[in-house]
């Protein structure tokens, strides 16, 4: 994207990015502009090579080449102690963001449950055999089917007073955690990163559907590892929480009042497509060189999402339930 730039042609843009000494550029995977500035010579080779072989340099300083591998068993001996999974798992509540209480739904108390079937559910991507082989090497085993089959007894040894049934039909709550993954496993996005939560970014949004529309509330938690536009999920819960790849039963921990949530807004979510839009130039719809929250003031259109509670989803946003 560019940022001040964007009266010049994406080739000129690569010339300034390599006169400037930048070693590695992020977020496209469009070679195209550079190439033609290295063909056409309007920057020499010699300066590429000079760039990529500080890069290097590190690399190769830090021994991730000639010695790869660390000693495992001691840095598990040395971090993974009760004292400080205890701190984890304090942060990880702490991180839970509320960002919509419709009707007060939050926190499901015991009492709020009482006599109450819950149905659970995790939606992410499912893994093919060739990306599992590869998340198998670093210790990541189990794919979402399996995750899904041995989630309601996971969350019952954790919150026992929950009646969790295996049939949403049977149920009157659902608490539904959506994982959108945007890009493929193995490769980059061909353009700039999806952000819309749907099929494509691996949640299934109409089973989301029906289950809201057979049960008499739905809780979501979305977890926000990029800022995703939610016009697609936020209408459809009753609850709506974010998480940052947190522990499922810290998520719990706030959604059933163990914990009162006291998470924020890290950033400002994006509106909708329109509000996140580059075109042909690499031009933004917003300017990229303006912090989120301060968008709107350089913009003809909205850029903070707003939810049908009238919540603006800006930097520093999250609800409490004390207040």
């Amino acid at each position: 994207m560019a940022w001040g730039v964007e009266d010049l042609s994406l080739t000129e843009r690569a010339v300034k990015i390599i006169e400037a000494g930048t070693n590695v550029v992020s977020g496209t995977t469009d070679v195209d502009a550079f190439q033609e500035a290295i063909e056409k010579g309007f920057v020499s080779m010699e300066r590429v090579d000079s760039l990529i072989a500080q890069l290097l340099a590190e690399m190769f300083a830090l021994g991730l080449f000639e010695n790869p591998y660390k000693d495992v068993a001691h840095a598990i001996a040395v971090t993974n102690t009760p004292e400080k999974q205890a701190i984890a798992y304090k942060a990880h509540q702490k991180s839970v963001v509320v960002l919509k209480n419709k009707d007060h739904v939050l926190p499901l108390t015991k009492e709020k449950l009482l006599g109450k079937k819950v149905y659970v559910e995790l939606f992410t991507k499912l893994y093919n055999e060739k990306e599992m082989e590869t998340r198998r090497r670093i210790g990541n085993t189990v794919n979402t089917d399996e995750i899904n089959a041995s989630l309601p007894s996971l969350i019952r040894n954790s919150f026992p007073h929950l009646d969790i049934v295996d049939d949403y039909h049977d149920a009157d709550v659902a608490i539904l955690f959506a994982e959108p993954i945007s890009g493929s496993y193995f490769e980059a996005a061909p353009t700039y990163l999806d952000l819309q939560i749907h099929e494509e970014t691996n949640v299934d949004i109409e089973k989301i559907v029906a289950i809201r529309d057979a049960v008499d509330q739905t809780i979501i938690n979305v977890n926000l590892d990029l800022p995703f536009i939610l016009e697609n999920i936020e209408p459809l819960a009753d609850g709506l929480t974010a998480s940052f790849d947190t522990f499922i039963q810290a998520i719990l921990d706030v959604m059933l009042g163990e914990v009162n949530p006291s998470g924020k807004l890290p950033l400002t979510l994006p509106k909708n497509d329109a509000a996140v839009a580059v075109d042909e130039h690499g031009v933004c719809a917003s300017p990229n060189d303006v912090p989120g929250y301060d968008k709107e003031k350089y913009m003809t259109i909205p850029y903070t999402y707003e939810d049908s509670q009238g919540n603006k989803y800006g930097l520093g946003f999250g609800l409490g339930y004390e207040n």
